[in-house]
């Protein structure tokens, strides 16, 4: 580096015409490197989210807002290139800062332009989680501009709420969490006369967590946003069960109200994405999850005619390319397979990059260009009609791909048999998330315990002990999907689970601590892929069945999506 940088420090001490100048410029604010965001808890918090049974659907290796000081120098050298190679102007990176020694003029030029830039790269977001109770009122709509949020959330206190500030199409990990430690299970030793048991601990989560991006769009003050997340409450107090086993710990059962998904949508400065869960007790509680983004920096432009800066991260991003299988309600085991899926309207960099590089070809043949996509952000270099077309074509990309879809999934109770009246609330679950075309959008809504799923004996020599099995037991709604145009229709691609379990209660079946939860499951599987007209609802058909202080009802189950 010193022998680099020594040859530039000798031009400027030598006496020259007209006057240069040295000048460290700061470049950490628009090229820090961005920390790998720890994956989410997925599918359960009776857990303390082993790697198995975590998942990060919104990190992406494409698209991720980190443009690196190599890239920014690279950059400043096809800009600078005459000055450059005539010696008139040095450029170095030292650590996360650019020295640069040269022609006044020229230093102020580089300096004008990373000022330009970093109003650019470094636009501040401001990311806002909240979670509200959805008991009462009626689910709001899946996308909300700043007026709409403001109206949703006028005279209302969140549960809770998160806020974290990033540059726009950097993650942005949030979370309000506690975790805490309880018996899960007994683990038995036995050897010749001896018996002795010892307590089988893990942790349970309350609050929530979640992973965004949130990417600035070309010609327009909008975001596109990505978002991944987990939450759950507690309900009520632990219970614990007693094996009977001498010495043994009590076995303690919390009960949780989870609720995972993956959504994304287009919203305005100051708007927000909303999901809504919520339905009868026995399959999960009732909230609703909004994430509202804004902005104070102004989506701003390069003053140089002849030189343009976008993000283009919404269209080149690989978040929420992944699926997540749904579980088998009625295995022991709770790993899930995550597949990866091509996305509409995603488009790689290198593709994005040729096809701006043939435009400006075709329409300028003896021109020269100048190309570069790091981090989310598109470089260009050319003549001010270029400049204009290459802008058009990224607009007319970006509007045809990032339009909304609402996500509308109902299940409706109905007697059993005919003629009985219905409860109060007839609504089995509702569940509302918002999409952009192509992505992969899901949620679950659930009610999980641990039950004593088996009964597993330990016998040696003269001593022998009964040892409980625990299972993980969840009663809800796992939904995932995904969505495409096809013209003026929709293809969707979607699989939905739908399984009711009451917790049982404790039963001995055996002395000496004999103890089991006979769990039963009603469940109904439902996929769906096929070309439909936005707007009318897709019918499943029936539902699982279940039984609501005593009477016993089936459900009918429907989802509609809405451009």
């Amino acid at each position: 580096m010193l022998t680099t940088v020594l040859p530039a420090l000798l031009a400027l001490s030598a006496p020259q015409q007209p006057s240069s100048t040295a000048e460290m410029l700061p470049l950490q604010h628009i090229c820090s490197e961005e920390q790998k965001q720890r994956s989410l808890p997925w599918g359960s918090l009776l857990r303390y989210a082993p790697d198995d049974l975590n998942a990060d659907f919104v990190f992406g290796s494409e698209g991720g807002g980190v443009v690196s000081q190599d890239a920014i120098v690279d950059t400043l050298h096809g800009f600078m290139s005459t000055a450059i190679d005539e010696e008139r102007l040095f450029l170095q990176t030292i650590d996360r800062n650019l020295l640069a020694v040269g022609e006044t003029k020229l230093v102020e030029q580089v300096r004008d332009l990373i000022h330009e830039a970093s109003g650019i790269l470094a636009r501040p977001v401001q990311v806002e989680l909240a979670v509200w109770d959805a008991a009462s009122d009626n689910a709001p709509a899946t996308t909300l501009d700043a007026k709409g949020y403001a109206e949703f959330a006028a005279n209302r206190a969140p549960l809770w709420r998160a806020v974290s500030t990033a540059n726009a199409g950097q993650a942005v990990s949030l979370e309000h969490m506690t975790w805490s430690r309880y018996v899960r299970s007994i683990e038995i030793e036995v050897a010749q006369k001896k018996t002795m048991s010892r307590p089988a601990t893990d942790r349970y989560g309350e609050g929530g967590c979640a992973t965004v991006r949130a990417f600035s769009l070309v010609g327009s003050d909008d975001f596109a946003v990505h978002m991944q997340f987990a939450i759950a409450a507690r309900r009520g107090v632990i219970g614990t069960l007693q094996t009977g086993l001498p010495g043994a710990a009590d076995i303690e059962l919390p009960q949780l109200d989870s609720y995972f998904g993956t959504c994304s949508g287009r919203i305005p400065n100051g708007g927000a994405l909303a999901a809504t869960m919520r339905g009868n007790s026995i399959g999960g509680g009732q909230v609703t999850v909004t994430l509202r983004v804004s902005s104070s920096g102004q989506s701003q432009q390069l003053s140089d005619e002849n030189a343009a800066l976008w993000p283009i991260g919404a269209l080149v991003s690989d978040g929420l390319a992944y699926s997540a299988d749904l579980p088998d309600v009625h295995s022991e085991s709770n790993k899930r397979d995550f597949d990866e899926a091509s996305v509409y309207g995603r488009i790689p960099s290198d593709n994005l990059n040729d096809l701006i590089s043939n435009t400006l070809s075709a329409i300028e043949e003896d021109s020269e260009h100048h190309l570069r996509i790091s981090g989310g952000y598109l470089f260009v270099r050319c003549s001010p009609s270029g400049i204009a077309r290459a802008k058009q074509l990224v607009l007319s990309i970006q509007q045809r791909i990032l339009k909304n879809v609402a996500v509308q999934h109902r299940a409706y109770l109905q007697p059993v048999p005919a003629g009985q009246s219905q409860p109060a609330g007839s609504t089995l679950h509702e569940l509302s998330i918002p999409t952009l075309l192509g992505r992969e959008a899901s949620v679950y809504r659930l009610r999980e315990s641990n039950i004593v799923a088996n009964v597993f004996i330990e016998v040696a020599s003269e001593a022998g002990s009964l040892q409980p099995g625990m299972q993980l037991l969840q009663s809800g709604t796992w939904l995932r999907t995904r969505v495409i145009p096809v013209g003026k229709s929709l293809h969707v691609n979607l699989d939905l689970l739908s399984a009711m379990a009451p917790v049982p209660p404790m039963r001995s079946v055996m002395p000496g601590g004999g103890v089991l939860m006979q769990a039963e499951v009603a469940s109904a599987r439902n996929d769906h892929d096929g070309i439909i007209t936005p707007g009318q609802a897709i019918q499943h058909g029936d539902g699982p069945r279940v039984t609501i202080d005593g009477r016993e009802f089936k459900s009918t189950m429907s989802t509609t999506f809405v451009r």
